[in-house]
C-alpha cells in the first residue's frame, strides 16, 4: 500500500517515485520528489499509518467504481491523475490557485501552472533545521548533522 502513491504504509524510510502511471506522470513524478524531499527534511506532517492505510483502502475503493475495476492497484487516470498531483501540493501546503486547478480538469494542463512550486519549496525548506532523524521512526539518518542544501549544520 502506498500511500500518494509514494509512501509504503508499512515500510517507513522507502519511497517510491514514479510509480503513478499516468498521462501526467512527467508531473506526478516532479512533485513526488518534491513531498519525498519535504518528508525526508522532517516537514510534512502526516496521519498515523492507520490513517493512512484506510485513506489509500478508500481511494482504490473509490478507483474501482470510477473505472469499473480498470486501473493498476491505485494509480491514477485521467481525469483523476491530476486530482494526485493535487494531493500531493495539498500535503506540502503548495498547491497552485483553486481556479487553475478547476481549469485543469476541464482543458489541457499548464504545466507552467507549476514553475514556482520548487522554488517555495527550497525556500521553505532553508528556512528550518535538519531533523535529527529520517521521519516516520525510521533509523537515524546518515544526513545527521549536515545542512540540507549542503555543508554543516549545528546538529550534532
Amino acid at each position: 500500500m502506498l500511500y500518494r502513491q509514494i509512501l509504503p504504509v508499512d515500510q517507513p524510510g522507502l519511497y517510491f517515485n514514479g510509480y503513478n502511471s499516468s498521462f501526467f506522470s512527467q508531473l506526478n513524478a516532479e512533485m513526488a520528489a518534491l513531498w519525498i524531499a519535504a518528508d525526508l527534511a522532517g516537514f510534512l506532517s502526516l496521519s498515523d499509518p492507520q490513517t493512512r492505510r484506510r485513506r489509500v483502502t478508500d481511494q482504490i475503493a473509490f478507483m474501482d467504481d470510477a473505472t469499473d475495476r480498470h486501473h493498476c492497484r491505485g494509480t491514477k487516470v485521467i481525469p483523476f491523475s491530476v486530482r494526485n498531483v493535487d494531493e500531493v501540493l495539498d500535503d506540502l501546503g503548495l498547491n497552485i490557485s483553486p481556479l487553475i486547478r478547476a481549469v485543469h480538469w476541464l482543458k489541457p494542463v499548464d504545466l507552467g501552472a507549476y514553475r514556482n512550486v520548487t522554488r517555495k519549496l527550497i525556500e521553505r525548506l532553508g528556512q528550518q533545521r535538519p531533523p535529527d532523524q529520517c521521519p516516520h521512526g525510521s533509523p537515524e539518518s546518515d544526513m545527521a548533522g549536515q545542512d540540507w542544501l549542503g555543508g554543516q549544520s549545528d546538529v550534532a
